[in-house]
């Protein structure tokens, strides 16, 4: 039983050290977007908000795409954190895309 208690305790230890790990790795991906996306936002604020909405999407689409081809071709390819920045980016684009459409009347 020590043998099994030892070998699960490194197993908790190493997932638990990958997962924080992984949490780190999303904050700087988090924290980055945050700043591409105020320096984003500044650039197209006098824009109408049809073209407002249109660059945004085409700026969120290059994001995720740039990541998605990065994340590919390290070498250590990481499907779930490519697929969360994914659904991270997808639920943005939905959120500011409601926003300028109220924002337009459509």
């Amino acid at each position: 039983m020590d043998e099994q208690t030892q070998k699960l305790s490194e197993a908790i230890n190493k997932l638990t050290e990958l997962n924080n790990s992984l949490q780190k790795r999303v904050l700087v991906l988090e924290a980055n977007a945050a700043i591409d996306e105020i320096a984003h936002a500044c650039c197209i604020a006098s824009n109408s908000p049809s073209v407002r909405l249109q660059s945004w999407n085409q700026w969120v689409a290059d994001r995720v795409a740039e990541h998605a081809v990065k994340t590919g071709s390290s070498g250590n390819p990481e499907e779930l954190l490519v697929k969360l920045v994914i659904e991270v980016q997808l639920k943005r684009i939905k959120h500011w895309s409601e926003l300028f459409r109220e924002g337009n009347e459509d």
